[in-house]
């Protein structure tokens, strides 16, 4: 199947996200799982953790999902004949689960034509969020060949590289680096931003595409607080708009919605009584989903 030319048919797309869950809030699948849902998809969701809460509220209850439970479930899923359209791979807590979820995702792409689109979820902001041995799996997975999109934020993009990016064009060269050293055609980066100082005055936030030998990057507002899940509802909606349409013109779309649903979430968290602030900004620990459907539902066209 070819990745860059596959078009949405008229029946229901079907989805396996494999991502975090909590029970309070929406990030993770339940940041994936909605938008889709809303958009005409069927999404069937493998939790890689079950929590009570994002842990960015400071305290929270739960646990982490075994390699060998997430491998039971998906074989379970194989027994009554799922089909998928599109595999998407978000958080993970542990290196052994990754690899695990790595192959069984890599083996069906390969054998269904499905579609392996993957968050290497490290960190942001120059902080790792997981174990440092997670790294070198999402190199082995990446590497493999089977992986038709990949969406690192700067910081991850800088981890898998293992080195720093400092200016739109070192951006660029690293994208064509990693697509090379990778062997992935679609590169996807968020959340781009440079030092500022005497010889350092780009003061901008970025996103930036990779199809084949097509380089392109788009400008994005700047909302001064944290949030989680945001990388959740942008892997979400990328996967929906690449089917309708080409990667640039999709990126825009979804930059444009998410950053929507970003300040919509802003404003209703300045009147929340109990604000968490960290870094002196405001934190928005997880996403109104439910208060923004109506920016969710995306006008696509009719194939």
């Amino acid at each position: 199947m070819d990745f860059e030319t596959e078009t949405a048919t008229s029946r229901t797309l079907d989805c396996l996200s494999c991502s975090s869950q909590v029970v309070h809030g929406h990030v993770g699948n339940s940041a994936i799982q909605f938008p889709l849902q809303l958009n005409g998809w069927n999404v069937d969701t493998i939790n890689t953790t079950q929590f009570s809460n994002h842990p960015g509220y400071g305290r929270f209850k739960g646990q982490k999902t075994s390699a060998s439970e997430v491998e039971a479930i998906f074989l379970g899923l194989m027994n009554i004949g799922c089909h998928y359209d599109t595999l998407l791979l978000g958080y993970v807590a542990d290196a052994g689960t990754l690899r695990t979820i790595g192959n069984l995702f890599a083996e069906y792409s390969t054998n269904h034509g499905a579609r392996f689109v993957l968050d290497p979820v490290l960190g942001d902001n120059g902080k790792l969020y997981v174990s440092e041995d997670l790294i070198p799996v999402y190199k082995e997975i990446i590497r493999s060949g089977k992986v038709d999109m990949v969406t690192p934020n700067q910081f991850e993009l800088e981890l898998l590289l293992g080195s720093k990016i400092n200016s739109l064009k070192e951006l660029r060269n690293a994208m064509f680096q990693f697509q090379e050293e990778f062997r992935v055609k679609n590169v996807v980066v968020t959340s781009v931003s440079f030092p500022t100082g005497p010889n350092h005055d780009d003061s901008n936030i970025y996103l930036a595409g990779l199809c084949e030998d097509q380089w392109f990057y788009e400008k994005v507002p700047e909302i001064d607080a944290i949030f989680s899940g945001s990388g959740d509802l942008f892997l979400s909606l990328l996967n929906h708009l690449y089917y309708h349409f080409p990667l640039q013109e999709a990126l825009i779309k979804t930059a444009s919605s998410v950053s929507k649903v970003l300040q919509l979430s802003y404003e209703m968290e300045l009147d929340n009584p109990c604000k968490i602030f960290k870094l002196d900004k405001l934190y928005v620990p997880h996403l109104r989903m439910v208060e923004a459907r109506d920016i969710l539902v995306l006008s696509v066209p009719n194939k």
